[in-house]
């Protein structure tokens, strides 16, 4: 085989396989697509607005602070917007207590 011969075959081949590599490719994202439209689109949610919430109880010695942080966010599906309740992030308890004492 002369050395324009090999060439040739070196780049056959070469195109061979990224052919066989798009079709696969291709294959897989139209099985993808066909999955999502079968089993319905997945939601997104995105945060609109964050707060904090606080609320201070108790006089003196026993005052405590209660901090606690809210999102507001909404959820898109298909075409749809849905507002979300606000959402609560926070410890249960006191987490800060009155800083003079």
């Amino acid at each position: 085989m002369s050395d324009g011969n090999v060439v040739w075959s070196v780049l056959g081949f070469v195109g061979s396989a990224a052919g066989v590599a798009v079709l696969v490719a291709v294959v897989l994202r139209a099985r993808l697509r066909a999955r999502t439209l079968a089993q319905g689109l997945t939601a997104q949610a995105r945060c609109l607005e964050t707060y904090l919430a606080v609320d201070t109880r108790g006089t003196g010695a026993e005052r405590r602070t209660f901090t606690e942080r809210r999102v507001i966010a909404e959820r898109r599906r298909g075409g749809s917007r849905e507002r979300l309740p606000p959402l609560r992030f926070g410890a249960p308890g006191p987490n800060r207590t009155n800083p003079s004492h």
